[in-house]
């Protein structure tokens, strides 16, 4: 039995830039969009940088990570922050050395990774940049920059997961992201079931699902650890389905003796 964890990343931010020129239409800006498939790409790199203002008033923020991004075996990233951008020569917090390929059981295929870290409290500084460095040049991407404020459950769920297939259409009309047909692509709905989940913790949840709805993206973890070294079996995608017993909308709020949580694959 495992602990369960949603990322939910945070609002808009004033402004994000790249240090390469993406391949034509895969700019930095599409990093901030819910669309993995839409990827900021460059060619011929060996060092990338990222970086995001989050304006003058910086959301709360306790993760940082990387969906659907592709490096060599001996690529790494590393996050930094600080108050002015010129800080970022000597940054108020840095994580460095953050494995670019994580081991991910969700992704057997191996052509795109998911990678993340856990910082320092909540409280951000303004900006924030993130380094990729590989010593492999050559043409990478990436899907989804995730910066985020994570629900952590203190139940283990009972049983493992549920997934089932979903339908490619369906899911994208709801996402927003147009044609779901990308060759090959294995999109799931993975569910978890808990029991006697706190009442705090269950308020927090239909917060953020009221926050989210059913069109808005988060970085689920089905075996949470401290560990950033693996991903835990994380699912990038859209909360979905029926909450608790009973079917129906109003059962997503009602906290029953078994809760449910469903999300719905979004995959580069």
């Amino acid at each position: 039995m495992s602990k369960f964890r949603i990322i939910e990343p945070v609002g808009d931010f004033a402004a994000v830039t790249g240090s390469e020129i993406g391949i034509g239409a895969l700019v930095v800006a599409n990093v901030l969009t819910q669309d993995p498939r839409k990827v900021y790409r460059v060619a011929d790199a060996s060092a990338l940088e990222i970086e995001l203002d989050l304006g003058a008033t910086p959301p709360d923020a306790d993760t940082v990570g990387l969906i659907g991004a592709t490096f060599s075996g001996s690529g790494t990233w590393e996050w930094r922050e600080a108050a002015t951008q010129g800080g970022l020569s000597s940054p108020t917090a840095i994580i460095s050395g953050i494995v670019g390929r994580q081991a991910d059981r969700d992704n057997p295929r191996g052509e795109w990774y998911n990678s993340r870290a856990e910082l320092p409290g909540s409280t951000r500084q303004r900006w924030q940049r993130i380094t990729i460095s590989d010593a492999a040049a050559g043409t990478w991407q990436v899907g989804r920059l995730i910066l985020g404020l994570g629900l952590q459950f203190s139940r283990e769920y009972q049983g493992g997961w549920d997934e089932d297939l979903i339908s490619l259409d369906a899911l994208a009309t709801r996402a927003g992201v147009g044609a779901a047909t990308v060759a090959g692509a294995a999109y799931r709905e993975v569910s978890v079931s808990m029991t006697s989940v706190p009442p705090e913790e269950w308020r927090a949840y239909v917060d953020l699902l009221n926050r989210r709805g059913e069109t808005g993206d988060v970085w689920a973890f089905r075996d949470f650890t401290d560990d950033d070294t693996i991903t835990e079996g994380s699912i990038y995608g859209l909360l979905t389905g029926v909450i608790g017993r009973g079917a129906g909308p109003r059962q997503r709020v009602t906290r029953k003796y078994q809760q449910k949580i469903t999300v719905a694959e979004l995959r580069p």
